[in-house]
């Protein structure tokens, strides 16, 4: 019965997130609006490329901790694969990044094994919430900086991501300095075990995660904050092409409210509904107080270039899936011929 309401609510939910967006940029005019981002959008493939820069952090992050033995192991096509989705998957599915942290275990698994797989990239999401603690509190002691008491509840709510942050992304690391991190997987995440029943680790329940050295857990929150300090540069691009100020204390502001209806809207798709609502509130923080249209307008550009590189990220994903099949059938192919011979 429970995944029968789940699986109904998750329509529910987008339909909900589509249908309240919808009404916010009615309620502050639709031509309004439109006429923002006619003229952002010549700033789109800007916002795109740092999206890439931003994705590429991670990649960075994950090469990092799987260290040059593992790394040798990983083909191209997983390589691409497991990217390509888990970035579709936490742009497009409710949970956002846990289900693309998952979803690249999945894929990278074929390669390392599930036990490395699933302790590189749960330790990816875990500096990843370091890196957005860490980032959190920066933009925090700006925006008291450069606005004080106009920005307070922003800057609370910043700090309270920063405590949130810290504790899941220790308790991840905790988690993992223990033992049997198999039958971990298949105690809280049984889809992931279930898919890889046929990885002999995995039923034997002896699978052994990757451990990083200090230095290599440090250099993946390093690159979680450079990932981070992209994005900033991505709002401030954002802020210069609907109108605002093109400043650094303006993009963390347009940043921290991103953050903050993320967290909020984490159950729906893309944070539809939730993401538009934190702009319009806090248009005045932005200095976009007399024209919220273009408050909104910032989340509906940077949603249009993370859904347009999702999109791109499937088909690519698709194509090399396609691809791999070909030659596998080929190789068979001429296997089968060389033996008729």
């Amino acid at each position: 019965m429970k995944g029968w309401l789940r699986r109904a609510g998750r329509p529910f939910l987008l339909v909900a997130g589509l249908a309240f967006a919808g009404f916010l940029v009615w309620h502050v005019g639709t031509e309004k609006v439109a006429d923002v981002l006619r003229l952002a959008g010549i700033w789109l493939p800007v916002v795109a490329l740092l999206e890439m820069g931003f994705v590429a952090t991670d990649i960075v992050g994950l090469r990092v901790l799987l260290g040059p033995a593992n790394v040798q192991k990983i083909s191209r096509t997983s390589w691409v694969r497991s990217t390509t989705l888990a970035y579709a998957s936490t742009i497009l599915l409710p949970t956002g990044r846990a289900a693309g942290e998952a979803t690249r275990a999945t894929l990278l698994a074929r390669d390392v094994g599930v036990g490395v797989a699933a302790g590189v990239c749960v330790r990816l999401q875990a500096a990843v919430l370091v890196a957005n603690a860490v980032i959190s509190v920066l933009i925090a002691g700006v925006l008291v900086a450069w606005r004080g008491s106009a920005t307070t509840a922003l800057s609370v709510a910043m700090l309270g991501n920063a405590l949130a942050c810290t504790v899941l992304g220790t308790l991840l690391y905790a988690i993992l300095r223990g033992k049997g991190l198999s039958r971990w997987i298949q105690r809280r995440i049984p889809w992931v075990a279930r898919k890889l029943a046929g990885d002999k680790a995995v039923a034997e329940g002896a699978a052994v995660s990757a451990t990083p050295g200090r230095a290599q857990i440090v250099g993946s929150i390093i690159a979680g904050i450079v990932g981070r300090c992209v994005q900033t540069a991505q709002f401030a691009v954002v802020m210069h092409a609907v109108g605002g100020l093109f400043t650094i204390p303006a993009a963390m502001t347009a940043q921290a409210v991103q953050i903050v209806g993320s967290t909020v809207g984490d159950a729906l798709p893309a944070q539809l509904g939730a993401a538009e609502a934190s702009y319009y509130e806090c248009a005045s923080m932005l200095g976009l107080g007399s024209d919220p249209a273009r408050a909104i307008s910032i989340r509906i550009l940077v949603l249009t270039a993370q859904i347009g590189l999702a999109v791109v990220c499937l088909l690519v994903a698709a194509r090399r899936q396609w691809g791999a099949a070909e030659s596998e059938r080929n190789a068979a192919s001429s296997s089968a011929q060389g033996g008729l011979r």
